[in-house]
């Protein structure tokens, strides 16, 4: 069992960033942690990875076989989606054939385009989402950290990511992922990181959004955020020169 006890962290320049966060992650669990930008998830995910030391407090229980997916991609140059996948496959322990064959699976259930075979640097942010997302499920990890895993996916994407949790958690492995409208994913556990401190989070209405860019030809993209985020989310949006295509609004 993953277990944070009492964590806090504090960094010079931004200042208390957690504060005496206390965590159990069990066996077969998918916690789900929301919170809006800024408020500490990606922190939090990379304390409990073992990637930053917590100020005060502890990290214990962490498997020695865990998988993470951070926030943030940086493609390996001159390396296509395949070699990427295989490399980390056969650091997982599975054999060549095998790792073949669970890379050819893992990219047709996540619908990577326009293949395993085209360099990640050539992949759109989305797509090369997906092959980051892929490595996390190669194998059967003690534990799983997901940092906004489905924040650039499409519909299929995140549904395949949704069904992958289903199987890994009912295999045994202890999921932690942030999200910013956490209470829309897969869990079993919902939190929020509010002011640092983890809190239950009551259900929110939930709010769709599809955008698209003026002479993309690309189907439109589809996000689900809480309530709360929607206008954030947004403006953001805008800002980067997507098109407003529709909103939806539904309950918890």
């Amino acid at each position: 069992m993953l277990r944070l006890v009492g964590v806090g962290k504090g960094y010079r320049r931004t200042g208390t960033v957690l504060r005496e966060v206390s965590l159990d992650v069990r066996p077969g669990e998918v916690v789900a942690v929301s919170g809006g930008n800024g408020c500490g998830k990606s922190t939090l995910i990379r304390v409990a990875a073992g990637l930053t030391a917590p100020t005060n407090g502890a990290v214990r229980g962490r498997p020695t076989r865990f998988a993470l997916v951070p926030d943030r991609f940086t493609a390996p140059q001159r390396m296509t989606a395949r070699q990427y996948l295989l490399l980390h496959a056969r650091m997982r322990g599975l054999d060549a054939r095998g790792a073949a064959r669970r890379a050819g699976e893992l990219a047709d259930r996540l619908d990577v385009s326009p293949g395993l075979d085209a360099e990640l640097t050539r992949l759109s942010q989305g797509n090369a989402r997906k092959v980051q997302v892929a490595q996390a499920f190669l194998g059967t990890p003690g534990l799983l950290l997901l940092d906004e895993v489905t924040a650039t996916l499409d519909d299929r994407g995140v549904a395949a990511v949704d069904a992958l949790l289903r199987e890994v958690s009912a295999a045994g492995t202890a999921v932690l992922r942030a999200d910013p409208a956490g209470l829309s994913v897969a869990a079993d556990h919902h939190l929020r990181l509010r002011g640092g401190r983890l809190e239950r989070s009551a259900p929110l209405g939930m709010a769709t959004l599809t955008l698209g860019r003026a002479g993309d030809s690309a189907s439109p993209v589809r996000l689900t955020v809480a309530d709360d985020d929607a206008d954030r989310v947004l403006l953001e949006r805008l800002q980067d020169g997507w098109s407003v295509l529709r909103v939806e609004r539904a309950g918890p």
